[in-house]
């Protein structure tokens, strides 16, 4: 059977009318713009509604006003779409903007964020504020992976991060900078703590980077081009248990210290 909902007339908003009970909300693989959700989908009929699925559809923007309204949805799938400019606004615990077209994220430094897991994996950012870490205490897995991210900043001694894996794959970074990961504090206290940095474009690791963290477990730096570690890089890296170092340009391996 066919049933066609015309969203210009009230009278057949039967679908959203009936649908206050829904938790997943499915509406992957389709064609729905940004335009129509604002303007015709009330999302503020779905009282229960947990899980949102927008993957694969031409949304080119998120429409926030339309989908705030609800302090109840936890996963948010926008994947797979056409989205530009975001900013840092959605209440929810998993948020996956994998896959679009994100050059600029906005930070909104006067909300505090509600995420879990947060995916900009696969679009084209250039470059990555991580200041918004200080109004997101509950943000524990972040994925920049597959970017073109050259420039990292936004790190400072006034905030403490959740964050316990940070995915940085395949960028186009260069130096690790001392104090990079300052704020990362559970990348420090977690007993799961993954940093992955491989496939980019690492020629220096500065000697204090991976200062205080203690109990990071995984390490990956393959496919760089590093040539040289400082010989008390790993000296705080008390609890290791794997660390990546092929396919970069080294001729030979000093002795390290691993505390």
């Amino acid at each position: 059977s066919l049933c066609i909902f015309d969203f210009d007339k009230t009278d057949n908003n039967i679908f959203l009318k009936n649908s206050s009970k829904i938790k997943n909300l499915i509406l992957a693989k389709n064609n729905l713009t940004t335009e129509f959700l604002i303007k015709h989908f009330h999302f503020n009929l779905f009282t229960f509604l947990e899980i949102l699925d927008l993957s694969q559809n031409i949304l080119d923007s998120i429409p926030e006003e339309s989908l705030n309204f609800n302090r109840g949805l936890k996963n948010l799938n926008l994947s797979h779409n056409f989205i530009k400019l975001i900013s840092t606004n959605l209440l929810v615990i998993y948020n996956d903007l994998s896959f679009n077209k994100i050059e600029t994220i906005r930070n909104n430094k006067e909300k505090t964020f509600v995420y879990l897991v947060l995916s900009y994996k696969n679009n084209q950012l250039n470059k990555f504020d991580f200041s918004f870490l200080e109004h997101e205490g509950s943000l524990e897995y972040l994925d920049l992976s597959f970017n073109s991210i050259k420039t990292i900043f936004g790190f400072n001694n006034e905030f403490n991060s959740g964050l316990i894996h940070l995915n940085m794959r395949q960028n186009y970074l260069e130096i690790l900078p001392n104090n990079l990961l300052i704020n990362f504090i559970d990348l420090q206290r977690s007993n799961r703590s993954k940093l992955d940095l491989s496939s980019n474009r690492l020629e220096l690791l500065e000697k204090f980077c991976l200062r205080n963290l203690f109990n990071l477990l995984y390490l990956n730096l393959s496919n760089n081009n590093l040539s040289f570690l400082d010989e008390h890089l790993f000296k705080d890296t008390n609890r290791l248990v794997q660390l990546d170092l092929s396919q970069n340009n080294f001729k030979f391996i000093r002795n390290l210290t691993l505390s």
